[in-house]
């Protein structure tokens, strides 16, 4: 159980145009999408590499370049897809939300929250990960409608940043891990709009 755990935590690490209404992902869920978020997946980025905003990483500071093209790998291969925020896309980062797959044998319940969310175990690995002392805010189990779910709220990647992640949980086990990584100064003004977006999920297969 602890080894699924934290294979969950190495898969938060590793992190069609925008239009009003529910938008369908490639990993079999649909989403109500506002229109100030740019969805990036392999269909759009091989039309227009730089659309993704890692095609500016010589703009960004304070970014992990190698990161940086690790997601845009995984974007092209299929493997994830990312929707920008477009009104707060401003100065040298910019707020996104990275979404992939991952598998888990056992669906996370209250009773197991306890060994899931060891906030000491957690910071430990981001902080190995990440390079400098993360803090880790919140983490429980919660639901998404009615999917099974871990909710979990840390410091980001990169510094001046934070990161909200939800891991839910396909009927097949298959996990759907959508994560925000904003701006310190943009996080609450996010956040809401985040929850709206996971809160609206529906599996479509």
């Amino acid at each position: 159980m602890k080894k699924r755990i934290f294979i969950i935590v190495l898969g938060a690490i590793c992190l069609t145009t925008a239009h009003a209404g529910a938008y369908e992902s490639q990993f079999g869920f649909s989403v109500d999408l506002p229109p100030h978020w740019n969805v990036v997946n392999a269909k759009n980025l091989k039309n227009d590499p730089k659309r993704y905003y890692g095609a500016r990483k010589d703009k960004l500071k304070n970014v992990d370049k190698s990161l940086l093209e690790k997601k845009k790998k995984d974007i092209l291969e299929g493997k994830a897809e990312i929707y920008e925020n477009v009104v707060t896309n401003y100065g040298n980062f910019t707020d996104t939300i990275y979404v992939h797959m991952d598998h888990g044998d056992v669906k996370p319940h209250k009773a197991m929250e306890k060994a899931i969310c060891n906030v000491d175990m957690l910071q430990a690995a981001f902080s190995k990960s990440f390079g400098r002392d993360v803090n880790v805010y919140a983490c429980k189990v919660v639901k998404v409608s009615s999917y099974d779910a871990i909710y979990m709220d840390f410091d980001g990647a990169s510094p001046g940043t934070r990161a909200i992640q939800y891991q839910i949980w396909k009927p097949s086990n298959d996990i759907i891990i959508m994560t925000l990584t904003a701006k310190n100064k943009t996080l609450e003004k996010l956040r809401d709009d985040f929850t709206a977006i996971v809160y609206s999920l529906t599996i479509t297969k």
